[in-house]
């Protein structure tokens, strides 16, 4: 049976309480005005589903017996716990607190029990009598029964404590509440809710607390008499079960149960599953299967999401178990056991959107335009000194130069081949203006003033760069026109040498070599008066190289390798063999032989096409990015595999539901108890809040610490529908589902134990 969202009175006086609530009528509140009160409780605006008679030190079984006689006769759906409210004096000369003890009564032999045993024990008497506190403990001793015990405060512990409350009754009622010798405290309006709650969070305590009505006179239920106003508040909401250990469960996990909304079926979620002959219902919050190992827990998940594919175990399990389900979950997150294992091994756990790229063209550009640079200077000083070798090894003897019956064309072979140095500058000022350009359409991502300075800059860029192409047009223009005189000089030089004599051939040859003796003594003066190239700055671009895309609470940061560097040279530099990895060698290089030899596998004949691929390689090494998440801004989460699962669970719980059903095999695979206890639980806890959740797990601590809503034990040692054991932690519909925690997973009683210290045996 699952639990849902109930309303509890557990304060309400009888007859019973008259000895010593005097100034108020009580005299029709006894066994035979119990429909008065059940008809209140039942019909009211905010109908009850479970209640308590608690009398000053006083228990009448009879009474409880007539109620439970007419709850049966009238088919009410209406729970009713023992108890009683017992004055205790928790400090010698203090006041008596007023605490609301609830008993664990199975039957009407437990019932007279605890009348009998208050009675024989020295019951009190008068008005301002009360129990001391260790008489108090033999009584409850005595009477034997688990019981829970609620005490009033109906002040905040920091303020004037009100009589009967804890706070007047101890120096140290906090203490008390702290260490367990209360279960729960009790408030009288929300005022004093709110104030205890905020000390109790301020203390981190859990805030386990409720409210009744204190009715004396059941005809004006909820009311405390006929003279008091409406309370605003007079009964609590817990998400229980309504029978004792229901409120157990709730006083013992009230983050989850106490006061929180119920939770709201979603059309994606999964009603119900078929196993073994009986429809077991789930919770649109959290539901647990466990089981021994080889039950076939996982393979129940693989038929819930549709996973079994060719897995001939899975429909095996799925025959052996009666599986069906005919509302499949159909918007679902399913983590398989061993998945977030394998997604981490591949770096895959998380979507490869969420880290965007970075634009790396900024660095590219300088990056390239800092190795060119030094690639020009070898290439000047190569240049140069080819031009030395071909001037020492050029002679030429003038001689009389006698006319030829032709006309000799001379020339220089590199007369249409004049450098563009505009052309590169009008490329890079082209593309950056088409990025301003296009930031320009951005307009709800900048402000009026800013779009306006955006386009006037992109207006300037144009201009210089119209300039600038203009050059270069006219440039490529003289070197087409030069190139068609060029081949129309060499066509014509092969026509007139077919028809010239022998001695105007000499003619001609001797003023060609005269032209070309000039070209190299001319060139050789341009290499020298020419300025050597210069070296432009290696700085990385400031802030470049990093993305950061904000989701979910979380920073997915990728990070490039020079976005770590300053200056990016010494890294260059690195990229030459060993013996050319500076500067000053470098640019002292003059020939292609050792341009060669600084470069990885160079040739002398291919060296500037190995240099430009050098540069490639750095700027990709360079490129290469790595992905950081960040907790918040700052703190990075692990690496582990174990850490990356528990980001992963916590980034799935702090963003928007992206899937209403969220299954997982084992979520608590490589994460340590610790971390499951301080963090794997919180991330589930907050996931069952907008989503149906369903796990496999052996770990109690996601069970009875998780607090549960529903558990589906699978029990290999029985047959039929005795297989299954299901419902809430308090659940004994088809069986005790603690005792099948404490009896299957490994750890589970201790669990319990530990949470359900007031409890007692599990049998």
């Amino acid at each position: 049976m699952l639990n849902s969202l109930i309303r509890i009175d557990l304060h309400i006086h009888s007859k019973a309480s008259s000895y010593k609530d005097r100034g108020v009528d009580l005299s029709a509140c006894d066994a035979e005005h119990v429909d008065v009160l059940l008809d209140k409780l039942v019909e009211g605006e905010n109908p009850i589903d479970m209640f308590s008679v608690t009398d000053h030190n006083r228990f009448d079984a009879k009474l409880y017996e007539e109620f439970y006689k007419h709850i049966e006769e009238r088919g009410f759906n209406i729970h009713l716990l023992s108890g009683v409210e017992f004055d205790v004096e928790l400090q010698k000369g203090k006041s008596a607190a007023h605490i609301i003890t609830i008993f664990n009564a199975i039957d009407a032999n437990d019932r007279e029990m605890i009348q009998s045993t208050i009675e024989d024990d020295g019951q009190i008497e008068t008005e301002s009598g009360f129990y001391t506190l260790d008489k108090f403990e033999s009584l409850l001793r005595h009477i034997g029964l688990s019981a829970i015990l609620i005490v009033h405060q109906h002040s905040g512990f920091g303020g004037n404590q009100r009589k009967r409350s804890a706070g007047s009754a101890s120096d140290d009622a906090i203490g008390l509440y702290q260490y367990g010798f209360f279960d729960a405290l009790e408030y009288n309006n929300r005022r004093v809710q709110g104030i205890l709650r905020g000390e109790l969070a301020d203390l981190r305590l859990p805030a386990r607390m409720v409210v009744g009505s204190d009715c004396h006179e059941w005809s004006c239920y909820p009311r405390h008499d006929h003279d008091q106003a409406m309370p605003d508040a007079y009964f609590a909401e817990i998400r229980a079960l309504p029978t004792f250990c229901g409120l157990l469960m709730a006083l013992t996990s009230p983050e989850t149960r106490i006061g929180w909304r119920d939770y709201k079926w979603k059309d994606g979620y999964c009603p119900e599953i078929g196993l073994c002959g009986r429809q077991i219902p789930l919770s649109p919050g959290l539901n647990v299967i466990i089981g021994e190992n080889g039950s076939g827990k996982s393979s129940l998940l693989d038929l819930l999401c549709d996973k079994q594919g060719r897995k001939t175990h899975v429909k095996k399990i799925g025959e052996e178990y009666g599986f069906s389900c005919t509302q499949k979950p159909v918007s679902l997150v399913y983590i398989q056991q061993g998945q977030l294992q394998e997604s981490y091994g591949k770096g895959t756990m998380f979507d490869a959107s969420l880290f965007e790229e970075p634009n790396n063209t900024s660095f590219e550009s300088v990056a390239r335009a800092y190795a060119d640079g030094i690639k020009s200077v070898i290439a000047e000083n190569i240049t140069r000194k080819d031009l030395h070798k071909k001037a020492q090894a050029t002679s030429f003897l003038p001689t009389h130069e006698e006319e030829t019956f032709k006309f000799t064309v001379t020339y220089a072979e590199d007369f249409a081949s004049e450098e563009n140095p505009w052309a590169p500058r009008a490329s890079q000022l082209q593309t950056i203006n088409s990025l301003l350009k296009q930031e320009t359409t951005y307009d709800d991502d900048y402000e009026v003033d800013e779009i306006e300075k955006l386009k006037k800059a992109s207006t300037l860029i144009e201009e210089v760069r119209s300039s600038v192409a203009t050059r270069s047009d006219s440039r490529i223009m003289t070197n087409g026109v030069k190139s068609i005189i060029l081949r129309a000089f060499k066509k014509y030089e092969l026509d007139i040498e077919s028809k010239s004599s022998d001695p105007d051939r000499k003619n001609a040859t001797y003023r060609k070599d005269k032209a070309e003796f000039i070209s190299t003594v001319v060139n050789l003066a341009r290499a020298e008066l020419r300025e050597p190239p210069k070296l432009p700055a290696s700085i990385v671009p400031a802030n470049s190289g990093v993305t950061r895309n904000q989701k979910n609470g979380f920073s997915f940061v990728r990070r490039t390798v020079y976005s770590d560097l300053e200056d990016y040279a010494d890294d260059f530099l690195q990229s030459f063999n060993t013996q050319y990895r500076s500067i000053d060698k470098l640019i002292k290089i003059d020939t292609s032989e050792e341009a060669a030899r600084a470069i990885p596998s160079g040739k002398p004949d291919t060296w500037e096409s190995d240099f430009d691929n050098l540069i490639k390689k750095f700027i990709d090494r360079l490129c290469i990015t790595t992905d950081t998440i960040l907790d918040g801004e700052d703190k990075a989460t692990g690496n582990t595999l174990g850490e990356r699962a528990l980001t992963y669970y916590k980034y799935l719980s702090y963003g928007p539901a992206s899937a209403e059903v969220f299954i997982a095999d084992q979520p608590e695979d490589n994460i340590s108890n610790q971390r499951i206890s301080s963090d794997l639980i919180k991330y589930l806890a907050d996931l069952r809040r907008r989503s149906q959740v369903i796990i496999v797990t052996h770990s109690p601590l996601l069970v009875v610490n998780l607090d549960a809503d529903n558990v589906i034990a699978l029990k290999r040692d029985k047959k039929g529908s005795q297989r299954v054991v299901s419902g809430c932690l308090e659940s004994e519909d088809t069986g005790s589902v603690l005792s099948e925690v404490a009896s299957i997973l490994d750890g589970g009683k201790e669990a319990i134990k530990r949470r359900l210290a007031a409890y007692g045996s599990l049998d």
